[in-house]
């Protein structure tokens, strides 16, 4: 069964309305509930070394580790 997110607002009296597909209703689903943070953006490889440049072993770091840090913090 496919599943469905939704970027939405919970209302001043606590209530959160989203659209259900049809093939969702009568069963059980689970609800994640996750807030959105503004202004949020992904570190590139290159700012996550400079950020943790002093827990990494090398002095040197080779570009082959920068993509791989780069693709693993995506």
């Amino acid at each position: 069964m496919q599943s469905y997110s939704y970027d939405t607002q919970i209302d001043k009296s606590g209530f959160l309305t989203i659209p259900v597909p049809k093939e969702f209703v009568g069963n059980l689903v689970k609800v994640v509930i996750t807030p959105l943070i503004k202004g949020e953006s992904k570190m590139t490889g290159l700012e996550f070394i400079e950020k943790w440049a002093g827990l990494l072993k090398d002095d040197v770091i080779s570009e082959t580790r920068i993509d791989y840090l780069e693709s693993k913090h995506k």
